[in-house]
């Protein structure tokens, strides 16, 4: 019985691959792969829209400034050539890197949260507080994100980079992204404690750009926010050179 058990499976496998081999005449180190298409990747899963991108933070003496470059992929190609990775939480503005999906779920989470937070308290919600928040809610459901929050707390600015899982870290400056490790070396290189807000701005710009030039998920321009305690601003460029003050607006 043993071995005739053996010899069906041996010639129901012998079988099956013949059958596979008519119906695909590819070498059988190809059979398995499937070509790739819009959406998907070459081995068939589906694609999302994701930032690979450069995020920078740098704090000022009255500010904080936060620069992304404008460039998202599908897959293997560009997706989109301007897209604006900061997005405004209050007064506060968080930049992104990683799945545009997750990016745009946990933006709409924090506004509605700081929202409940501030009616129920009829009081302002701080950067510190809106910090806490941010990694109690990454650390409740990952997005698949990484991300600067940027905002002027009661101590001054306060710029905090956190990891998948919510953890926090309260820095002078900060770069994430495929272009992250670019970023941070002009970062290190320049940044001085105490920096006007013009020459954090041109810092932030700097740094984007050098990781621009190194990393291909980056690029195709600037997105560009100014925190203070006034209301803050988002800005885009088409192109921006940080040695002078002349910009191409999007």
């Amino acid at each position: 019985m043993t071995q005739l058990n053996h010899y069906q499976t041996r010639h129901s496998a012998g079988h099956a691959q013949h059958s596979a081999e008519r119906a695909d005449p590819r070498p059988a180190q190809h059979r398995n792969s499937s070509p790739a298409r819009p959406g998907r990747t070459a081995s068939g899963e589906t694609a999302t829209h994701s930032l690979g991108t450069t995020v920078v933070g740098v704090t000022a003496a009255n500010a904080v400034v936060l620069a992304t470059d404008r460039r998202a992929s599908l897959g293997g190609a560009v997706s989109s050539k301007s897209v604006q990775k900061i997005s405004l939480v209050g007064d506060a503005a968080v930049a992104f890197t990683g799945s545009v999906a997750g990016a745009q779920d946990l933006t709409e989470e924090l506004r509605q949260e700081r929202s409940l937070y501030e009616l129920r308290r009829d009081t302002t919600m701080s950067v510190e507080a809106l910090a806490s928040l941010t990694g109690r809610v990454m650390a409740s459901q990952p997005r698949r994100v990484q991300h600067l929050l940027a905002g002027v707390g009661d101590d001054g600015p306060r710029l905090y980079s956190f990891d998948a899982n919510g953890g926090a870290l309260d820095q002078p400056f900060a770069a994430d992204g495929t272009g992250g490790q670019t970023a941070y070396g002009a970062l290190e290189a320049a940044y001085e404690e105490g920096i006007d807000r013009d020459a954090a701005r041109r810092l932030a710009a700097r740094a984007v750009r050098a990781a621009t030039e190194r990393d291909l998920a980056s690029g195709n321009g600037l997105c560009l926010a100014v925190l203070d305690r006034s209301e803050p601003t988002v800005e885009t460029f088409d192109d921006y050179d940080p040695a002078s003050a002349d910009a191409s607006r999007s």
